[in-house]
């Protein structure tokens, strides 16, 4: 079995924590019937389903996610009854997939923290926001030393594919969301 796709079914696997606050963070946001969602980061797609099923049939739920496996493994997994649900390999930093102002809510689950380029993930996500758009999201605020160097290193030394510093205070995601041009209820 390819090292990738092991990867990605282990994480569906054993993600509960994640699925757990993620359920707390869909009543959060809210979805109504007839919403255009986009889930930054949907992983497996577990969450992203319960969504589409909150929007019903007249809204849509897109699933973004740069890992391909993880996309695969959401696409496989859809039920058929979704059919306002997609899954598409993307990156928070370029959502040219997503049409300006074509998003009623933006949804993100413990994903935005390993983001690389921040500010300029935050901007593409202000811009695919419809006018009263929304946007909630949940980010790690604090990592055990052991592992942020798990996940800032791997055996051979610094990973490229993970950013150097992943985790932000509250004061200081507000104050990146600001500058792309939201307003903030809460940090």
């Amino acid at each position: 079995m390819n090292q990738q796709v092991r990867q990605a079914e282990l994480y569906a696997s054993y993600s509960y924590p994640q699925h757990r606050y993620g359920l707390e963070l869909i009543e959060t946001a809210d979805p109504k019937p007839g919403e255009r969602v986009l889930d930054l980061g949907c992983g497996p797609g577990t969450l992203t389903e319960l969504i589409a099923r909150r929007v019903g049939p007249e809204g849509s739920v897109v699933g973004v996610d740069p890992d391909v496996e993880r996309v695969k493994l959401a696409r496989k997994a859809r039920s058929p009854e979704c059919r306002n649900l997609s899954f598409e390999v993307g990156r928070a930093e370029d959502l040219a997939l997503i049409p300006h102002g074509s998003i009623d809510l933006l949804f993100s689950n413990f994903a935005l923290q390993f983001v690389r380029e921040r500010a300029r993930a935050l901007r593409e996500m202000a811009r695919c926001l419809a006018p009263g758009g929304r946007c909630v999201f949940t980010a790690c605020a604090h990592l055990s030393p052991l592992l942020g160097r798990v996940f800032n290193q791997d055996s051979e030394g610094p990973n490229p594919k993970n950013p150097g510093n992943i985790v932000l205070r509250a004061d200081e995601w507000r104050a990146f969301l600001e500058q792309a041009g939201f307003l903030v209820d809460r940090a």
